[in-house]
Order: C-alpha cells, then sequence, then structure tokens
C-alpha cells in the first residue's frame, strides 16, 4: 500500500512539475497506473514477438558495412534467371542487363510495382523488418526524415493548435504520430473526390461530412492500422490543412499522456545522472540494430543534473565516421529541413556519457517503451495489407512464446 501511494505521488509530482497539461496528465497517469500489471505482460510477449521477427533477417547495411561505405545505397531487386542464353554477353553482363530491364518495368521491392509472377512474394510482402521498407522509403531511412514526410507543425505548435493547452510541449506524442503516418498511411493525390469537399460551404453536410472521413482516417492511422488517404500528396499537406490541424494536434497531445505519464516517463524523469561507458555502449547498439531493421526508434531522455527537463524524439539514421557512431537525430522541436541534413546529432564522449548537440551532456537516455510493441502491430498490420493488395497468401507461424516472469509481490 506504501508502495501504491509513493507511485501515485511521483506520478502527480511529475504532472504538475513537467507540464501544465493537468487534467489530461493526471487522469491518463491514473489510468495507466491501474493498468500497468495488464501493459507490463503485454509489452513482454511484444517484445518476445519482436526478436522473433527480427531474427528472421532482412535490413540495411550492417554497422560494419558502413564503415566501409556510409552513403552506399540499399536498392533490392529481384535475382533474374541468369540463363546463358546470349552468345554476345557475358553471363554476369547479361544478368546485370536483365536486372536493369525489369527495374525500368517494374520496381522488385516491398510493396513494389512487380507482379507476383516475375517477383516473389517474399521481396513483395517480406516476413521480416523489411516490411517497413514502402514509400515514401526509397533509398535509405533518412528519406523518411525529408520535410513533406514529416509534419506540417512542430512540437511547440502543438501546444497552441491542440484544444488541449499546454507549455511544455508534446514532444512523445509528436514523434509517435510521425512514426506511424510514415509507416502506415498510402497518400494517394490522384483520388481528389472527397478532399474537394472540403472546400464545400463552411457547415453544408457535404463538407462535414469530409472532415469526419478525415478524422477516422486519423484515428486508424494512431491505432496503429493501414490507412489509405485520399487526395492529398504526403503528410506535410496533409497535416497542414486547417480543417484537419486540430484534431492532429490533439492526437499528439493524447499520444503524448498515454506515453510520457508511465512508469518509464517517471523513471527517467527522475534520472539525471549522465549514463557510465557500458550503459551508453548498449543503448547505441540497442539502436544501431533498429534502424539496420528499417526503423526510425523513439528514444526518451533527460538532460545531465536537471530532473524533470525530459524530450522524446526519433532517430533517423546514423553515421560511422572515422570509427565514431554518430546518431542523427530527428527533433520535433526544429523545422523538418534541419533534421533530413542530421544537423542534430548524439554520440559517446570519452567519459562515456552521452552528448546531444542541442542539449549538452545528457542524463539518462532509453529506448521508448512503445516501441517495440508499436513497431510489431505495425508490422502484422502492413503484412496484411501487402498480402490483400499483392495476393501474396500470409502462413501463419506457430510460435510459442515463453512464459512471463512472476510478478514480484
Amino acid at each position: 500500500m506504501r508502495r501504491l501511494k509513493t507511485l501515485l505521488f511521483l506520478l502527480s509530482s511529475l504532472v504538475i512539475i513537467s507540464c501544465n497539461q493537468n487534467h489530461l496528465g493526471a487522469f491518463t497517469a491514473a489510468k495507466n497506473l491501474v493498468s500497468l500489471p495488464f501493459k507490463g505482460i503485454s509489452n513482454y510477449f511484444s517484445n518476445n514477438e519482436y526478436d522473433d521477427v527480427e531474427s528472421r533477417g532482412g535490413g540495411n547495411l550492417t554497422f560494419s558495412e558502413r564503415t566501409i561505405a556510409i552513403d552506399q545505397e540499399d536498392n533490392p531487386s529481384c535475382e533474374a534467371d541468369q540463363s546463358s542464353t546470349s552468345p554476345e554477353l557475358p553471363i554476369e553482363d547479361y544478368g546485370q542487363l536483365m536486372n536493369e530491364t525489369r527495374n525500368l518495368v517494374c520496381s522488385c521491392r516491398p510493396f513494389g510495382s512487380c507482379d507476383k509472377d516475375l517477383c516473389s512474394c517474399e521481396n513483395l510482402c517480406p516476413d521480416n523488418f523489411d516490411i517497413f521498407k514502402r514509400e515514401p522509403y526509397q533509398n535509405s531511412l533518412e528519406d523518411l526524415s525529408q520535410p513533406e514526410h514529416s509534419l506540417s507543425f512542430r512540437n511547440a505548435d502543438a501546444m497552441y493548435l491542440s484544444s488541449i493547452q499546454g507549455t511544455n510541449g508534446y514532444c512523445w506524442g509528436h514523434a509517435s504520430v510521425t512514426s506511424k503516418f510514415n509507416r502506415l498511411a498510402f497518400f494517394n493525390p490522384e483520388d481528389t473526390q472527397i478532399k474537394e469537399a472540403l472546400n464545400a460551404p463552411p457547415n453544408s453536410d457535404e463538407r462535414n461530412q469530409a472532415i469526419q472521413y478525415y478524422k477516422d482516417v486519423i484515428d486508424q492511422v494512431v491505432d496503429n492500422k493501414v490507412t489509405s488517404i485520399p487526395g492529398f500528396r504526403n503528410l506535410n499537406e496533409f497535416s497542414a490543412h486547417p480543417d484537419l490541424q486540430t484534431y492532429l494536434a490533439d492526437k499528439v497531445a493524447n499520444s503524448w499522456a498515454e506515453r510520457a505519464m508511465s512508469m518509464q516517463g517517471l523513471s527517467t524523469a527522475v534520472r539525471a545522472r549522465a549514463m557510465e561507458q557500458e550503459a551508453s555502449e548498449q543503448f547505441f547498439k540497442e539502436i544501431i540494430k533498429k534502424i539496420d531493421h528499417n526503423q526510425q526508434p523513439q528514444i526518451v531522455f533527460t538532460k545531465e543534473g536537471e530532473r524533470f527537463k525530459t524530450h522524446a524524439v526519433l532517430v533517423s539514421d546514423y553515421k560511422v565516421v572515422d570509427d565514431e557512431v554518430i546518431l542523427c537525430i530527428r527533433d520535433n522541436n526544429y523545422y523538418p529541413f534541419r533534421n533530413a541534413q542530421c544537423l542534430h546529432q548524439m554520440k559517446i564522449m570519452n567519459d562515456g556519457s552521452i552528448n546531444y548537440t542541442e542539449w549538452g551532456i545528457l542524463g539518462r537516455v532509453e529506448l521508448a517503451h512503445n516501441d517495440n510493441p508499436d513497431a510489431i502491430s505495425q508490422f502484422h498490420a502492413l503484412r496484411e495489407h501487402c498480402a490483400q493488395t499483392k495476393d501474396c497468401p500470409i502462413q501463419k507461424k506457430d510460435m510459442t512464446l515463453p512464459k512471463p516472469p512472476p510478478r514480484r509481490r
């Protein structure tokens, strides 16, 4: 009972000290505390399933490969049937010609335009995290950080765009919603009928129905469902529409509360001592592995020596320069063009601490607790959507997960 009272006091303190979104934060903190045992078990199974999918291979250039060629592009293609049928070309040149010809006709990559008779379902709908390599992903994860694939408003803007007013920002929600749209939203600018209805007279049935349609679309993405968004070219254009901005900002605010008003949000906020070498290196290894598997992970951190000064961002990519690893940060406090150029960076210092170019030395730095569960939900949603659109059957795996650890008393 004493432990429960202590947790309630600390969560209430976090709400009061770190932000002015008091009603939203306090309500969500209480709800998260009640559901803590269920979420703990759910996350345990999600993490186990995540490890299983990750073990199936796929991915980008590995760390060792990046030390040789940082900017090498990863362009998957079909394996050609390189039969020796051309007397004028060596067999290796003939195979290369076949691949280049195929790429002119269709693309053989996740969600590519090739027919499954020409490109196998293993390439079109991969059963690993290569499924995340879909539009707007082109050649590298950095493509996702371009302005057109980012929310049109920054973290600070969300505070006044949302009907849920705040003072310290909704950074964790901003990072989460951005990632979900990058992975799950399929924009279809040619289908303009519903978007044109947004130009109907104010309060008309036609316009109200169109607004409600797009709100439902936003709900689906936030709920980790694959969704087609007609009439818009990309996330930036979609989130800039004045009829949709407040609703999107509300989703960012609520996503912040669900994630920040948690035990991880609390534990990270109160740990402001700089990390030691071993912990920093382990964190970098975890993030590098995720990036190698086509993900821009969400991370949370505290500034050294300043409890409750926390932030949440996406890691857009990493680079290896003179054997030093640099994490490229997609920081929602800044405009997207800076994020796309890796101008915000994290690296491990000589004393083992982690330095962020915008904050200096950091305290605790962690992978967000929702990152693996979200990735698994999105993996399944994309696989099912791809299977339907490409007529590629999904073979259900008989996977028995280990039992969760016993609860402490």
